[in-house]
């Protein structure tokens, strides 16, 4: 799904910052964690660039490859915004 306003491109580029953030310490490649997880494709490389929306289940399985919760990476998706971050509009 391609990001479609300018918040969702904040929110896809701030998920894949965080994904890359946490995903580079471990000295997992983007291949090795798509492999070992059974990624699709280049799944993984697209949210790290902040091209695509991410489902939450891929987020969860991303969570889980990286041996967090998922709640502790939204967590820190989260405080990685502007703290007026909005998707919606009032």
């Amino acid at each position: 799904m391609q990001t479609s306003n300018k918040n969702t491109l904040i929110l896809a580029q701030k998920t894949g910052e965080i994904i890359t953030k946490l995903r580079k310490p471990m000295n997992k490649s983007v291949n090795k964690l798509e492999n070992e997880y059974d990624f699709g494709g280049d799944a993984i490389r697209r949210i790290e660039k902040g091209s695509v929306n991410c489902k939450f289940v891929t987020l969860w399985m991303i969570a889980e490859s990286l041996g967090i919760k998922p709640s502790e990476l939204v967590k820190k998706i989260e405080e990685s915004l502007p703290e007026d971050f909005r998707l919606t509009e009032e």
